[in-house]
């Protein structure tokens, strides 16, 4: 495969995932991870992307500042209309087993991302009150009857379509304790889950520490993945919704944390 071909495949596959290990993409390119390595480095040097510790991720702008550099940046973050379609199926049937946790009159947070989206389509004419950072969230459930819809202040992050910054931070600090939490994440392994920006991930923080239970949904194409940053550990969720049984090796770990696994029906 010549080098730009395989350059080519890199993006595509961290267009699909937001980070991959330098493992994963010598599978995915039929290559020596020496040759992984190599690419990634001519990738990073061009800015097409970011290097990192054992793999590689999309580079990211700034959400604060907007700047030709970081809008150009911009055009490799997948948008969030494209994460809704990745692995659809199961987000769609997690989405429904998230829902039937919700009992009438709920105060419900909904982080942003694709898969949390997918369980407030089936909150829909459910009478509970709903907080949330994601703006097609609030945009769903803002027209449907019986929902009442509270959006929180921030900064837009470009393309995942959310609010962040310290303007979330105020105004969810009249929100003392939630009924429920529903948050996504870019991968998580026996530590925890993770996701990849900072400010995104003070906010998901922000979200959790205001909920009295936390439901993380996450599709199994996230399993053993790693991302930038560690969100939370697993003795701060409550419930795993899912469409696969997690590995073997998770188990006793979850079962010391206390974490119910949900499975989509």
């Amino acid at each position: 495969m010549l080098r730009e071909h395989r350059w080519q495949k890199i993006e595509e596959a961290l267009g699909d995932q937001p980070f991959l290990e330098i493992r994963d993409l010598a599978k995915i390119l039929g290559v020596s991870d020496a040759t992984v390595r190599r690419d990634l480095e001519s990738l990073h040097n061009d800015g097409r992307l970011k290097r990192t510790r054992g793999g590689a991720t999309l580079t990211e702008p700034s959400p604060v500042e907007s700047t030709p550099e970081t809008d150009a940046a911009l055009e490799n973050v997948p948008t969030f209309s494209l994460r809704t379609q990745l692995n659809a199926d199961a987000k769609e049937k997690i989405g429904r087993a998230a829902a039937s946790l919700i009992e009438t009159g709920d105060n419900i947070l909904i982080a942003g991302g694709s898969t949390p989206y997918a369980a407030a389509r089936h909150l829909r004419h459910r009478r509970v009150s709903v907080v949330t950072n994601s703006l097609p969230t609030a945009a769903l459930l803002g027209e449907t009857l019986g929902v009442d819809v509270l959006v929180t202040g921030g900064l837009v992050y470009p393309r995942h379509n959310i609010l962040i910054g310290p303007q979330l931070k105020q105004t969810l600090q009249g929100v003392r304790a939630a009924d429920w939490l529903f948050i996504g994440g870019s991968g998580a392994t026996s530590e925890g889950f993770f996701d990849s920006n900072y400010l995104e991930v003070e906010a998901q923080r922000e979200l959790m520490a205001r909920a009295n239970r936390v439901a993380l949904l996450l599709d199994s194409t996230k399993f053993e993945k790693r991302d930038m940053i560690l969100v939370a550990a697993w003795d701060e969720i409550d419930v795993l919704v899912t469409d696969a049984q997690p590995p073997r090796e998770w188990l006793p770990v979850l079962e010391q944390a206390g974490v119910d696994i949900v499975l989509d029906s």
